[in-house]
């Protein structure tokens, strides 16, 4: 299962669902589904968060498709694994430099 892109895309897709509904005579609803999107969001990015091995240096959660072959473009994602490790503690570019 892509992983990666239903945790980007699910976001997207909920606001472009409360961007539809957004007249105010759909307040309540619009509520229930930003909660419903926000839960959904969260849930899909456990995996990702539990699944994720901190000491690879490989990427993870690759994701790759031919999306228009004729061109040569591909849908590439993936998470690198030093890259996420910055914001959990991790050296940054530039090692030990302040």
């Amino acid at each position: 299962m892509p992983l990666l892109s239903v945790a980007i895309w699910t976001p997207i897709v909920f606001g472009i669902i409360l961007l539809a509904l957004g007249h105010e005579r759909f307040a309540p609803l619009v509520k229930m589904i930003a909660l419903i999107g926000s839960l959904v969001g969260f849930l899909v990015t456990i995996p990702l968060i539990t699944g994720f091995q901190l000491g690879s240096l490989e990427m993870q959660f690759v994701e790759h498709v031919v999306w228009i072959n004729r061109f040569n473009v591909n849908y590439h994602l993936g998470v690198d694994g030093p890259r996420a490790q910055c914001g959990q503690g991790g050296q940054g570019v530039g090692g030990d430099q302040p």
